[in-house]
C-alpha cells in the first residue's frame, strides 16, 4: 500500500470513529433531555391537578382554620353571619376536611363559632363560640361533640398546649382568660390579662 493510501484510509477510519462517537453522545443527550422533559411535565400535571382540587366548600363565612398534622385533618370554623358576632342567624358550624381524599364532614356548633384549636396528642378540637359564650369540644376520631364548656363573655381566640393539655380561651367581653383542663374538661379560675377591657386579645 502506498503511503498516501495508508494515510487516507487511516484518517478516514479515525474520522468515522469520531463521528460515530459524537453521534452516540448526542443521542444519549437527546434521550436524557426527553426523559427529563417527561418528568417535568408529569410533575407540572400533578401540581396543576392538586391546585384545581383545592377549592373545597365550607359553611357560611369561614373565619379560622386549624390543622391536625397527625390525622391529616383540617378544621374550619364557620361563624354563620356576615359580621361574626352580629348579623345573620349565628348558626355556625365546623367543616372537617380529610386530607387523604378532601372529603368533607360538617359538625353543628354553637352561636358564632369564631376560632378553632387542635390538640394533636389527644385528638380533641376546641371551638370558641362568640355568641353563646362557650367552647365546643369535638372528638377528632368520630367527628362528634364531646361536651360544651362555659367560658367568659364573647370568647374570641383559643390556644392549646399539647404538652400540659391545657386550653386557653380569651374572652373579649369579660376581659379575661378561661383556662380549661383537657383531661377532665374542667375550668380553672379565670385569669385576667394585662390588657385593657374591651381590647381584642390573643395568646402567643
Amino acid at each position: 500500500m502506498k503511503r498516501a493510501d495508508y494515510n487516507s484510509s487511516f484518517f478516514g477510519r479515525s474520522a468515522r470513529n469520531g463521528f460515530n462517537k459524537a453521534w452516540r453522545r448526542s443521542g444519549a443527550v437527546v434521550c436524557a433531555s426527553l426523559v427529563l422533559a417527561f418528568f417535568c411535565w408529569s410533575g407540572w400535571q400533578a401540581v396543576s391537578a392538586d391546585s384545581n382540587s383545592a377549592n373545597i366548600p365550607t359553611g357560611s363565612v369561614p373565619i379560622s382554620v386549624a390543622v391536625n398534622p397527625v390525622t391529616n385533618k383540617t378544621y374550619i370554623a364557620n361563624c354563620g353571619g356576615p359580621v361574626c358576632g352580629s348579623g345573620g342567624t349565628g348558626n355556625g358550624s365546623v367543616t372537617v376536611i380529610d386530607g387523604r381524599d378532601n372529603s368533607v364532614t360538617t359538625i353543628t356548633n354553637g352561636t358564632f363559632p369564631i376560632a378553632v384549636g387542635v390538640n394533636p396528642v389527644t385528638n380533641r378540637i376546641y371551638v370558641t363560640n362568640y355568641g353563646s359564650a362557650n367552647v365546643t369540644v369535638i372528638d377528632g376520631a368520630t367527628n362528634t361533640v364531646v361536651t360544651t364548656i362555659a367560658a367568659g363573655t364573647n370568647p374570641r381566640s383559643v390556644a392549646v398546649n399539647s404538652v400540659t393539655n391545657k386550653i386557653y380561651v380569651t374572652n373579649q367581653g369579660s376581659a379575661n382568660v378561661t383556662v380549661i383542663d383537657g383531661t377532665n374538661n374542667t375550668v380553672t379560675a379565670p385569669l385576667r390579662p394585662a390588657q385593657l377591657p374591651g381590647k381584642w386579645h390573643s395568646i402567643q
